[in-house]
């Protein structure tokens, strides 16, 4: 596979955004090349530098990248790849970019009956979860908790799992039933 021409979303001033051309090289060993089908913002972090009101003690600084999470479909995969095929849907963090070469190790492959908005949604999970190891509460019955279909509740409860925690406890109202 020769280099994939790729973009990224660059922030190049407060209120102003870019797409940046660059050629993407072949996945090589563990990696693969994943291509965007959608993203997430963070309100938090990335609206106050896009809005040019940054949040720490120093002044943000311009151009940067941007984006949170994203979910995307497997293109192509290094020698190496163990886990992920092409054509696999998988979400993680690298930026707003049409395209991405990541580590497979760095990205999370989702289950089949989970939709791509829902599959953003596990980061917030990941969040939650680093340095617990012990247990989590998930409070509310949305995707993340207890959704009505209680696909994305059990891949959340999995992946809170994998992530070190012991106990998981899901509280809020029960679904309502159809």
């Amino acid at each position: 596979m020769r280099d994939m021409p790729g973009r990224s979303l660059l922030l190049t001033a407060p209120r102003r955004l870019t797409w940046m051309e660059q050629a993407l090289p072949s996945p090589m060993g563990r990696e693969v090349l994943v291509e965007t089908r959608a993203g997430a913002i963070s309100i938090g972090s990335e609206l106050p530098l896009y809005l040019g009101r940054a949040r720490g003690a120093a002044p943000a600084a311009y151009p940067r990248m941007t984006g949170y999470e994203s979910v995307g479909m497997v293109v192509a995969c290094g020698a190496d790849v163990r886990y992920l095929r092409p054509g696999e849907r998988v979400v993680g963090f690298y930026g707003h970019r049409t395209h991405a070469v990541v580590a497979e190790d760095r990205v999370i492959a989702v289950p089949p009956g989970i939709d791509d908005k829902d599959a953003l949604l596990v980061i917030l999970t990941c969040d939650v979860a680093k340095g617990i190891g012990k247990a989590v509460l998930v409070a509310g019955a949305g995707v993340i908790g207890l959704p009505r279909e209680g696909v994305a509740g059990g891949w959340v409860t999995r992946r809170l799992g994998l992530s070190g925690a012991r106990g998981v406890v899901l509280r809020g109202p029960a679904p309502s039933s159809p």
